[in-house]
């Protein structure tokens, strides 16, 4: 009924800016309508009043007896918040009302969000993102008993297993979840991101054969994913992760030193390509020749290779790569 109430209100208003809007365009007298915001005024403490009270009922019923696994404990904190500041706006307003039958069910509902206020931290601990079973096990191993999410657990049933006692360790140990977790995602989003970073080909004049055409793209991603990944080096929190941490931290400086080898041979043999190309140079230099034939085969041979495999990270992994350059 409140919501209903509240709608109505709304499309009078709007139809009140409507009409003013019209009688100013047809230079007509404005007509007053402020009564309406007037009684709006009035009415946000009841609508306030039963909207919160049943969000709260709703959201509490939800929270405690859905799948634990569905339980968002951020939305938690803020609809507990929420209730409690509206609840208390509301008790303050209706004060000196006089309405004691009002006054009781807002009083009462404040009541319930107190008495519910202290679960919070221990709900944003056990629904941290990144809680896997390592982190169940060492809640288990610390409060003496086996806590460990099952087919049709609940937050009802942590509170039943007297876990609010152990809210700090729950909290510790979500903390570090979380930790670990960022670590996780983060080397996740940094190799999703190196999939969409290729060698740009392009040939170059007659030779049959390619360069590549800037490394701009490639070396940028690189100097900001090695500051990242040698944070996460020094992270208290890596040890899950440490020795994938420590492969990718190499994979990013071998991919650095093979571009910064790539440049310098792209820029000369870009410059010596035509030089011996001419059939009186091969003569003139015939031991130059020999050797720069050689750089040439492999450079060709390493061209192709990216043609097919034009992805920096794949490329850059090509066997023994930083010593061919």
């Amino acid at each position: 009924m409140a919501r209903a109430i509240q709608a109505k209100i709304i499309a009078a208003q709007d139809q009140a800016k409507l009409f003013n809007n019209r009688q100013m365009l047809t230079n007509m007298e404005p007509t007053d309508y402020s009564k309406i915001g007037e009684e709006n005024k009035k009415f946000q403490p009841f609508f306030n009043l039963w909207t919160t009270t049943d969000v709260w009922r709703k959201s509490y019923k939800s929270w405690m007896h859905d799948a634990f696994e569905e339980l968002d404990a951020q939305k938690l904190e803020e609809t507990v918040d929420a209730s409690n500041k509206t609840m208390a706006q509301v008790i303050r307003l209706f004060r000196d009302k006089e309405l004691p039958g009002i006054m009781k069910i807002a009083e009462a509902i404040k009541n319930e969000v107190e008495e519910f206020k202290p679960l919070v931290p221990l709900a944003l601990g056990l629904r941290t993102d990144g809680m896997k079973e390592r982190h169940w096990a060492v809640i288990s191993e610390k409060v003496g008993f086996e806590v460990k999410p099952y087919e049709g657990f609940t937050f009802q049933n942590c509170i039943d297993m007297d876990l609010p006692k152990f809210t700090d360790i729950c909290v510790d140990v979500g903390e570090r979840a979380g930790k670990e977790y960022n670590i996780e995602t983060s080397m996740a989003k940094m190799k999703r991101e190196w999939e969409g970073i290729d060698f740009r080909l392009i040939p170059f004049k007659n030779t049959g054969t390619y360069s590549v055409a800037g490394f701009d793209d490639a070396m940028a991603m690189l100097d900001e994913h090695i500051v990242l990944t040698q944070t996460m080096q020094f992270s208290p929190f890596k040890k899950p992760f440490e020795a994938e941490i420590e492969e990718w931290n190499a994979t990013l400086l071998n991919v650095s030193e093979c571009i910064d080898e790539w440049i310098k041979c792209q820029g000369q043999w870009m410059y010596l390509q035509p030089i011996f190309d001419s059939p009186d140079i091969m003569k003139q230099l015939p031991s130059e020749n020999k050797k720069f034939k050689n750089v040439d085969k492999n450079w060709r041979e390493i061209i192709s290779a990216t043609k097919a495999t034009p992805n920096v990270l794949k490329a850059c992994a090509f066997d023994k790569l930083l010593q061919k350059f």
